[in-house]
């Protein structure tokens, strides 16, 4: 015969047991957090590049409008980041806009943290929410003030305004908006204002500014040397071969996106420029009419 204290035993897990589901948890969370972690960043840069498609098709409005593309500003006073704001379905913050003033005088001021979120690029940990030190907003997306070697070349929005039938290197080789992230900070191979009373971040008050008139910068060769012990920028160097997401410093291009930036092209595609992309090539994509053959990449 069964005894009471016997039926009325309860089954229970072992110490053992528990450990072992605890580990084969934590596996299984550490297998699928990458997964999750790159589905997330999928996510955000599909994001990122319908935000590249809206600018460029407000471009091409504006061009249809206006039988040119915008300057890089306008009358000193905006840049092309205001003058398609009514082809972002935003003129009513266009309307607010006083072209007689100053970019940073009066009623402009009251633009400061109204950037469309067209300008803001998802993978950017701190997009819209940190201020450049005016108080303004910064965009993530630049166009180009001057083509890789100006000297020879020019580029979408350099020199007065261009019509499309001055892209004769053809629509789809030609760069008209590029990612330059993070610009209310200074970025430098992954950190965040790094050297900072080293070197000046009043930059970002004219170039990285949404409505300032100088909201445009050139891709250029850049290396960076850190002083290890304090986790510092000793000295930038504005030669050698690497350009992509180096700095943000000038509207450089760089995004937080692994491996490249995403770049607007003139037919209104967006296309991803990994880090390894040729110098000549990179030249190639950011001038008009140069006679380049840009090969694969």
């Amino acid at each position: 015969m069964t005894s009471t204290n016997s039926a009325r035993r309860i089954r229970a897990f072992t110490l053992v047991e528990l450990l072992v589901v605890i580990a084969i948890i934590g596996v299984l969370i550490a297998l699928l957090l990458p997964a999750v972690q790159q589905a997330r960043e999928a996510a955000r840069r599909l994001q990122c590049t319908n935000n590249m498609k809206q600018t460029g098709l407000a471009l091409h409005n504006y061009h249809d409008t206006f039988l040119c593309f915008p300057y890089t500003y306008t009358n000193d006073s905006a840049n092309w980041a205001v003058a398609i704001l009514p082809q972002l379905e935003s003129g009513n913050l266009e309307d607010l806009y006083d072209y007689d003033l100053a970019w940073d005088d009066g009623v402009n001021l009251d633009l400061a943290t109204q950037m469309p979120k067209a300008y803001e690029c998802p993978s950017n940990p701190s997009a819209g929410n940190v201020l450049s030190d005016n108080g303004f907003q910064t965009t993530d997306y630049s166009v180009l003030r001057n083509a890789t070697d100006w000297d020879t070349k020019q580029s979408l929005f350099q020199g007065g305004a261009k019509k499309m039938r001055d892209i004769t290197d053809g629509t789809t080789n030609t760069c008209m908006t590029y990612e330059s992230a993070g610009r209310a900070d200074w970025w430098v191979d992954g950190k965040v204002n790094p050297g900072r009373s080293g070197y000046s971040h009043e930059y970002g008050v004219s170039i990285a500014t949404w409505t300032a008139p100088n909201n445009a910068g050139w891709m250029f060769p850049c290396s960076v040397e850190f002083n290890s012990a304090v986790d510092d920028v000793t000295t930038v160097y504005w030669t050698g071969n690497t350009v992509i997401n180096v700095s943000n410093w000038y509207a450089a291009p760089y995004s937080f996106h692994p491996g490249g930036i995403q770049m607007g092209m003139a037919d209104g595609s967006v296309r991803f420029i990994p880090e390894t992309i040729p110098f000549d090539t990179l030249g190639a994509l950011t001038s008009i009419g140069s006679g380049e053959i840009v090969g694969e990449f």
